[in-house]
């Protein structure tokens, strides 16, 4: 709600929207007290992530190790099946490369969670460094696209 009223300039006239946003954050906050992650939610953490937030991710240095490469998803080549090319065109997707080889690729799922995809296995002393790191990406990804969003309304 902070995030749409900073867009859309909602004045409302019975309630105060950022008191509502808080509030909401503070309940989903109390009602998953102890739940280590909010998997099936990253979409909607993403929309309530403040700015400053967002500025933090964004900022963050997603670092692979040397012989690892960020890529674009190339959904013609890297979909194995026709629905895999149509969610890597339509969802925020970033794939991780060894050279030309496609090691993995991390996306939304249609139930709003980030997924990573393994298409070649990375070998045990890299995988969390690459892991964490395309999530990082991933998500950056998705905050700088909303960011574009805001800017072309």
């Amino acid at each position: 709600l902070k995030q749409f009223n900073e867009c859309y300039r909602i004045r409302g006239s019975l309630f105060c929207p950022h008191k509502i946003a808080d509030k909401v954050i503070e309940i989903c906050d109390w009602l998953t007290e102890g739940v280590k992650m909010w998997n099936w939610f990253n979409k909607f953490y993403l929309f309530y992530m403040g700015r400053k937030q967002q500025k933090k991710v964004c900022k963050k240095n997603a670092e692979l190790p040397s012989e690892y490469c960020f890529d674009d998803v190339r959904p013609d080549s890297d979909g194995r099946n026709e629905w895999e090319r149509i969610r890597y065109k339509c969802y925020p997707s970033v794939a991780v490369r060894r050279g030309n080889r496609l090691m993995g690729i991390g996306y939304l799922r249609f139930r709003s969670e980030y997924v990573y995809h393994e298409h070649s296995s990375i070998p045990q002393e890299d995988e969390s460094s690459v892991k964490s790191a395309l999530k990082t990406r991933f998500y950056q990804k998705c905050i700088r696209s909303v960011q574009l969003q805001r800017e072309l309304i």
